[in-house]
């Protein structure tokens, strides 16, 4: 029997199930997922992140295609970020400190688009993807810790980020068409399947 498209995308006749055991409730839950719609998802979203880290990193140092360094970042971008964090929520009074010290920011600065490039290049090309994963998760959490959420207690849009990050990276985004791929059969990743946490 064909499948209509609305079927192909919410499962139908071809989808599978996953199933997780909770042991302290001592409850099992079944997930359905459709095995050839699920993937080509979680490829789409590993490279639109990493499309997104990527330009990140370039555009703080060219504009329009000409080289600008990080003077204009650390001046512009960097400073307000600190300069302006919330010093009533997280880590914002530390920020607001940062901001008044160059040799910090000069410090900072280079990270932060050291940090864009990593994670951008982990992304696009599936190689040690869950540490980019937690590379970008671990970067929105600064950005939260910036400002208070404005229009809720405690969350925004970078907490919805990290649980992004972390449903990719459970789903072993690296293994699509990624270098995680191949990297996995590797006799050192073989010896050591530990190695495996850092992939996919």
């Amino acid at each position: 029997m064909a499948l209509s498209a609305k079927q192909a995308i919410l499962g139908g006749a071809n989808e599978n199930t996953y199933t997780v055991r909770i042991p302290w409730v001592n409850r099992e839950y079944q997930f359905a997922y459709h095995p050839g719609f699920l993937p080509w998802l979680v490829l789409g979203g590993r490279l639109v992140f990493g499309f997104y880290f990527l330009y990140g990193g370039f555009d703080k140092l060219f504009t329009n295609g000409a080289w600008k360094g990080l003077a204009e970042f650390k001046k512009g971008e960097l400073h307000a970020f600190l300069a302006f964090a919330d010093p009533h929520w997280g880590l914002g009074s530390i920020y607001n400190t940062w901001a008044k010290h160059p040799t910090v920011i000069d410090i900072i600065a280079p990270l932060v688009v050291f940090g864009e490039f990593f994670i951008g290049f982990a992304l696009l090309f599936g190689i040690l993807t869950r540490i980019g994963f937690l590379s970008a998760a671990l970067m929105m959490f600064t950005f939260y810790l910036a400002n208070a959420p404005a229009n809720n207690p405690f969350l925004d849009e970078y907490i919805f980020y990290i649980g992004i990050f972390a449903t990719l990276g459970a789903l072993g985004a690296g293994r699509i068409f990624g270098i995680d791929h191949y990297l996995e059969k590797s006799r050192l990743v073989q010896k050591y399947p530990v190695l495996t946490w850092f992939l996919g």
